[in-house]
């Protein structure tokens, strides 16, 4: 349309929802883990993408604008959350209950061989459901950093800026992060001891 009103490529507002709607709470619960709220956050996406709909340029496809959209919204949302809390606190991870006096593993905390392939694992549905439980036991920001790096992507700085933390408070993230999911995984999935 010559007005800008409906952008090459996106469809009708009225049918967002329904084209759109159920990938992007999805998207938005795997990533905060409250239905609440990730229902608020693709509310205020469509209204973003209602708001700055004649910039859509349709260099990429509707899915992919709604996404990004939705993504700094995501983001939006923990930069308040965690704006407001500590970072972390002392008491997270009793490091005696993993090393000894000397730093080396207890044998209780010795990381188990699991015989499974991983491409296969990721791919059941039951071991999913095990991963999301066990992430969902994760503190938020440890959760958050988690899923940012491993199952997103980010790099490092990336994911510091987005979550107002330091570099070396990131690396501490992933560690405690990494070792209670694959202490989770080991007991709950695996049935390791």
């Amino acid at each position: 349309m010559s007005d800008g009103s409906n952008p090459a490529n996106l469809p009708d507002p009225g049918r967002w929802v329904a084209l759109y709607g159920d990938y992007l709470y999805s998207f938005a619960f795997f990533r905060v883990q409250d239905a609440g709220v990730a229902s608020d956050l693709v509310q205020e996406t469509f209204l973003a993408a209602l708001g700055s709909r004649t910039q859509f340029s349709g260099r990429s496809a509707p899915k992919t604008w709604f996404t990004a959209i939705l993504k700094n919204k995501i983001q939006d949302h923990y930069r308040t959350v965690y704006s407001r809390e500590s970072v972390l606190p002392e008491s997270d991870l009793p490091e005696s209950a993993v090393y000894d006096e000397d730093g080396n593993w207890r044998p209780e905390a010795i990381p188990q061989n699991w015989t499974v392939n991983p491409e296969e694992a990721a791919e059941s549905s039951e071991f999913i459901a095990f991963l999301m439980k066990c992430l969902s036991r994760l503190p938020d920001l440890m959760r958050l950093a988690f899923q940012k790096k491993t199952l997103d992507d980010l790099p490092a700085e990336t994911i510091c800026l987005e979550l107002s933390i330091s570099e070396s408070n990131i690396w501490v993230l992933l560690h405690r992060a990494r070792h209670r999911v694959r202490r989770c995984l080991e007991v709950n999935y695996y049935g390791l001891k």
